[in-house]
């Protein structure tokens, strides 16, 4: 497959497009988290947890969005997704414990 066609494909901007931002996202994330989480002085083992709370969100999450897709279709779902995602990234600026910036991860 070309670029061209890749471009031209219908699910460049509804699929391809948020998943590389989502993932450029959480890749950038990640290597800051645990010094962002001991500026709270917490153990190593509560930095790991808040570290797996995406993976816990995603274990809990993965049935209902099944539900959603189905429901509401993929683009919607994935749009409605990516600004979740951005809401609460933007969140765990504000956080003010560790409790609460793992429940920003989670969601």
């Amino acid at each position: 497959m070309t670029l061209r066609a890749i471009l031209q494909s219908p699910l460049t901007l509804s699929l391809y497009i948020p998943s590389m931002i989502y993932g450029i996202s959480q890749s950038m994330l990640l290597p800051v988290l645990p010094l962002y989480a001991s500026s709270f002085n917490v153990s190593y083992g509560l930095i790991g947890i808040l570290l797996a709370g995406q993976g816990i969100g995603f274990l809990i999450g993965d049935i209902p969005a099944g539900v959603l897709l189905r429901r509401f279709g993929g683009r919607r779902v994935m749009l409605v997704g990516i600004a979740g995602v951005a809401l609460m990234t933007m969140a765990l600026f504000w956080a003010n414990s560790v409790p609460e910036a793992m429940l920003y991860r989670v969601i």
